[in-house]
């Protein structure tokens, strides 16, 4: 029987893998994968659609996280990044495996509801080769 995986675990960092650093006050994490396969369509496929095999255009991996807003030096810095359109290099860790690359921080919303700790999401976009590896 297979396990489930518990989502409370899985988290991005600041750096690598092997020199990541805690971004504090994380909650909900959806990751988006982009691409689209390259089309060969011509007058010889009779109409069907024909994809290039092994290929795949524009291909993109976005992380969307909602954090906690406090005076944490982690998140301050990332604010600070998001607002300046820093890449960095970022990593999301999911248990069995991980997603390491270059992402651009952006702030997508900020909510501050009443009495209710003050929340931003932010949405980590890929730039360049994302390496997806098993731990």
């Amino acid at each position: 029987m297979a396990n489930g995986i518990n989502g409370g675990l899985c988290m991005i960092y600041k750096g690598t893998f092997a020199l990541k650093t805690d971004i504090v006050g994380q909650g909900d994490a959806t990751i988006t994968h982009g691409g689209a396969p390259i089309e060969l369509n011509n007058k010889s496929s009779g109409g069907w659609r024909v994809n290039l095999d092994g290929s795949v255009s524009t291909r993109s991996t976005d992380i969307a996280i909602e954090f906690t807003v406090s005076d944490d030096a982690s998140v301050q810095t990332l604010i600070t990044a998001a607002f300046a359109g820093t890449a960095e290099i970022y990593t999301m860790d999911f248990i069995d495996y991980h997603y390491e690359g270059t992402f651009t921080p952006v702030i997508s919303t900020e909510t501050a509801a009443k009495d209710t700790a003050t929340t931003i999401a932010v949405n980590f976009m890929s730039s360049g080769e994302i390496v997806r590896t098993a731990i």
